[in-house]
């Protein structure tokens, strides 16, 4: 190649590098993660049962969807209740132990928490909600929330698919601390804690051999009273029997799955990528052409 093919090619080489910088700063870049709460879907009632039933969507591909039945131990009582809630007052912030791990899911209108409710009786009344995946949860991936235990407590247990019992340490896998205050932040602070003059309570946690038990240590009414597990087992089924202390008494169950990584807006379009696509094409072709006629002289 002669001396004018080399300074050719050499310019249209930078032509293209450039290209490619240009290219690559109009990709989007991977920026913050964003949250993979479950959204539950409106219950229904089984007139027969008295149970009520739906689903559980997540975003990300790590945590498989899920079905769920709510059944109380006082079937025919009038105060037995399961509904959705969005969390546009009500939410969990990024400042608390299970947002830093999960991120925050609100306030938004996603229904990211369901509530049961029970009445308090002689007998203890109980609502059991049972969660069963689609294929099983991997270890280490799926948080767990059970929140407003103001004047409630709740036992989260859950089993593998050959049926086999988490123990209580593989239950909490590296939640910590367990117990917390959704109330007790200082970043993106939920509506609903406005007016807790002390967000400081937690609940009681007591580790069994196949389940954990919580409860609120002061039974009062802090709606942010809170515990959270992320089993380091796999497992495929979850259950978290929810007993009223008080009068009416209901507590929100939330779930997470790992954060997703999300792409920045840096205000390039797609057309404006595909015109550099094209350009770069155009340049490789040319380069190629002028190195080749080039090279024969």
């Amino acid at each position: 190649m002669n001396k004018v093919g080399r300074n050719i090619s050499s310019k249209i080489a930078l032509l293209g590098a450039s290209s490619v910088l240009a290219l690559s700063a109009a990709v989007p870049g991977f920026a913050a993660n964003a949250s993979d709460y479950g959204v539950w879907s409106e219950p229904v009632l089984n007139s027969e049962s008295g149970s009520y039933s739906g689903t559980i969507s997540f975003t990300g591909t790590t945590i498989p969807s899920a079905t769920y039945e709510t059944v109380f131990s006082l079937v025919d009582d009038k105060d037995n209740e399961v509904e959705i809630r969005d969390t546009s007052e009500e939410w969990i912030s990024e400042g608390t132990p299970f947002g830093a791990v999960f991120g925050f899911n609100g306030p938004s209108t996603t229904n990211n928490f369901l509530r049961t409710g029970v009445t308090l009786t002689s007998e203890l009344a109980s609502a059991t909600t049972t969660i069963t995946f689609e294929s099983p949860v991997p270890a280490d991936s799926l948080g767990v929330v059970i929140a407003d235990l103001d004047i409630d407590s709740a036992t989260i247990s859950a089993k593998t698919a050959d049926n086999i019992a988490l123990t209580g340490d593989e239950l909490v896998g590296s939640a910590d601390p367990i117990g917390f205050n959704m109330c007790d932040t200082d970043k993106n602070i939920p509506t609903i804690c406005e007016d807790v003059e002390d967000p400081k309570d937690l609940p009681l946690v007591t580790k069994n051999a196949n389940d954990v038990y919580v409860v609120n240590s002061e039974v009062g009414e802090d709606v942010g009273v809170s515990a959270w597990v992320k089993p380091s087992a796999e497992f495929s089924t979850l259950t978290i029997v929810h007993i009223g202390l008080g009068t009416p008494s209901t507590v929100r169950i939330v779930l997470a799955g790992p954060t997703i990584p999300t792409l920045a807006d840096t205000g390039s379009t797609k057309s404006d990528l595909f015109a550099l696509a094209a350009a770069l094409m155009i340049l490789g072709a040319f380069s190629l052409i002028y190195s080749r006629r080039f090279s024969n002289k």
